[in-house]
């Protein structure tokens, strides 16, 4: 990692780009806006146009009792997450200190003022507290200087406003200054030159500006290091977007040492059966095999299969133990049958015996530094940045313990959507024999929040899907392996089947198409957001829900799923257009795999002839076009399938299984 001073470059260069430079920098630098330098008297006079964003009650002073319990009564409220039941305390706090003269000197008043603006952040209204924070830093560079560290903080407490307020330029500006006066105090205060660092790396990750952010987290990291405190949770927040830079930037070999690190943080904080752990060795092994070291590859992703597979099966063994459904004797065998050859006959045994061969897998290199820290008392303040730990595993798996496995199916989910969409469908299938494995694609499901990958990466997908089906078809020898994709997840099972038939025995595929009504308008308003900034999300899920179903119900869980990402970039969504147009090449090199494809009759989104023109492509022989009338766009996810479609799926499927006669007459009856 690299040390020292963050250098800012001058991306314009030239004379003609420094003198817009310059005429830029009037403009932003000099309004009411920001307080540094001539600006200061027009802060101060902003400050006293808007001393508060609300107007409280104020005709009964408070005696020095009542405002300090009114004070720890607010923060109660602020710790338990009821904002709004706080902010009326703290409004009424600010108005029991405020002079009426615009900028307060009381340092009580500065305190009750951040304690306000932090309240509307938690509440999501950025505008008020960024008028807040405007009147805390005139005051302060009036107090302290320009360039003291005070200062500097305050200024930071502006770019979080902006940067969650999606105005990244702008928190950008900021936090650049921020850092210059804060990078002065280093030596002294580590910690606070870390977290600056940090907070302008985190603006830098949302503009896509990969190796300007990979040197401020690095920096921020080396200061943490340094100042040898418990700071755990921003150091691994720090290392976690260097490896993510590094990644993106397809630096593999540099971002080795730093994912090492954390999955040894992540190993000694969570326990080496943790999913945190899980995910540190699946990013691992995947950096691992880019750089041509196999066989540590192998190792890792299959440690990481190993506590995944164990969430899973803990799932779902317990909901049937709940339900008294599962003896002892067939839990352990389940185990056995998930971890390979287990000489125990007892169930605590047989536990007790996955955990240790999992936690064999942990190596110590003498990399970790600090232990897990205890919860600051100290509010968040604007930067309210926490790791985002995945806490779920990123494939989810259903069967029936009391049925022996026929098949292995593989879903794959569509744009905006996450893998536990398909839970009802593969409840339904469970009883037939049929095991489901559910897979989030990258930028989607536990995707969504992983730095590095959480943006759509399509090749990137179908390279993790043949690393999942690899390993399924090793453990899994005579179970046939069928894959089943909707809308992008249609698009995607299709173009793996062509890539990987040796993978896949049976290709299921529901509305693949990129053909869509109201194209026109949708690519008319990605390219108009294109200009304004290719790497800024804004909302196309609520227009696709709305054409993807007319069900009010089905709407609103779509669009409340916190698991669904339905805010994408304009990049990612140009990249989902050139993806979906290489599915009828694709269909071409589909020649000896049975394949079946579904398409709505009443779908609004994607057009049945594009699925229609697909079909055609596929140069397989053995291939069915299913046309369900009362369908919309969703056929298998969200539980918009009818029983005639789980009948007609699995007895195709048991078609499609040599010696399976039998079966197929039971399960179509």
């Amino acid at each position: 990692m690299q040390s020292g001073v963050i250098r800012f470059k001058d991306r314009l260069g030239g004379l003609k780009a420094r003198l817009t430079l310059v005429l830029l920098a009037a403009s932003l630098l000099f309004p009411a806006s920001y307080p540094y330098g001539t600006s200061l008297s027009a802060a101060a006079k902003t400050a006293q146009t808007h001393d508060f964003a609300e107007e409280p009650d104020s005709s009964t002073a408070l005696s020095p009792q009542a405002e300090d319990d009114m004070l720890a009564q607010a923060d109660g409220l602020y710790w338990q997450s009821k904002y709004k039941e706080a902010l009326p305390l703290y409004l009424r706090l600010a108005e029991e200190q405020s002079t009426g003269k615009g900028i307060c000197d009381s340092p009580i008043m500065l305190h009750h003022l951040s304690d306000l603006a932090d309240c509307y952040c938690r509440l999501g209204q950025y505008d008020k507290a960024l008028r807040l924070y405007q009147r805390i830093l005139a005051t302060r560079v009036k107090q302290r200087g320009r360039d003291s560290i005070e200062a500097g903080i305050d200024t930071t407490n502006l770019a979080a406003c902006y940067y969650y307020s999606d105005d990244y330029k702008k928190a950008e500006n900021f936090c650049e200054k921020a850092v210059e006066v804060i990078n002065k105090f280093d030596k002294t205060r580590p910690n606070a030159a870390a977290k600056a660092c940090l907070e302008l790396a985190e603006v830098y990750y949302a503009e896509a500006k990969y190796d300007d952010a990979s040197r401020a987290y690095s920096r921020a990291a080396n200061l943490y290091d340094e100042s040898r405190g418990d700071i755990v949770e921003p150091l691994l927040l720090a290392l976690q977007g260097e490896a993510a830079c590094l990644y993106r930037d397809k630096q593999y070999k540099e971002a080795v040492p730093v994912l090492e690190r954390i999955a040894e943080m992540q190993a000694t904080m969570h326990g080496s059966t943790d999913v945190r752990y899980g995910w540190a060795l699946l990013n691992l092994s995947d950096v691992y095999r880019k750089v041509g070291q196999i066989d540590k590859a192998n190792s890792t992703f299959d440690g990481s299969v190993q506590i995944f597979r164990k969430i899973n099966i803990e799932r779902i063994l317990s909901e049937y133990a709940n339900k008294g459904t599962l003896s002892d004797k067939e839990q352990t065998r389940i185990y056995k049958h998930m971890f390979g050859h287990i000489d125990n006959e007892r169930l605590e045994d047989v536990r007790a015996c996955v955990e240790a061969n999992i936690a064999r897998r942990k190596k110590t290199t003498g990399l970790m530094q600090c232990l897990p820290s205890e919860k600051s008392l100290a509010k968040p303040g604007p930067w309210n940045l926490v790791t985002t730990d995945q806490i779920d595993p990123p494939v989810w798996l259903w069967m029936d313990p009391h049925i022996r496995r026929r098949a292995t199916l593989v879903c794959i989910h569509g744009l905006g959507l996450n893998s536990r969409t398909f839970e009802k469908f593969a409840r339904a299938i469970a009883p037939r024999g049929f095991y489901t494995l559910s897979a989030d694609m990258r930028g989607f499901g536990s995707y969504a929040t992983l730095k590095g990958k959480d943006r759509a990466d399509f090749e990137g997908s179908l390279e993790d899907l043949s690393t999942i089906l690899k390993t399924v078809r090793a453990e899994n020898t005579s179970a046939p392996i069928f894959i089943l994709g909707e809308s992008m997840g249609g698009a995607i099972a299709l173009q793996f089947t062509a890539k990987y038939p040796e993978l896949v025995d049976g290709l299921i595929c529901s509305v693949p198409a990129g053909t869509r009504y109201k194209n026109k308008k949708t690519s008319l308003e990605v390219f108009v957001r294109l200009l304004r900034g290719a790497n800024k999300p804004f909302n196309i899920g609520k227009e696709v829900v709305s054409q993807a179903t007319a069900k009010d119900s089905l709407q609103k869980e779509w669009e409340n799923d916190p698991f669904n990402r339905l805010e994408l970039t304009p990049k990612e969504l140009v990249d989902f257009q050139l993806f979906m147009n290489q599915n009828k090449t694709a269909a071409t090199k589909i020649k000896n795999r049975p394949v079946i494809f579904f398409q709505g009759g009443q779908d609004k989104l994607v057009k049945a002839k594009g699925t229609v023109d697909i079909f055609k492509e596929v140069a397989s022989t053995d291939k069915d076009l299913v046309f369900l009338g009362s369908s919309e766009h969703l056929i298998f996810e969200e539980g918009q399938f009818d029983p005639s479609v789980v009948y007609g799926v699995v007895g195709w499927m048991l078609a499609h299984i040599p010696d399976s006669d039998a079966d197929n007459a039971m399960a179509t009856k």
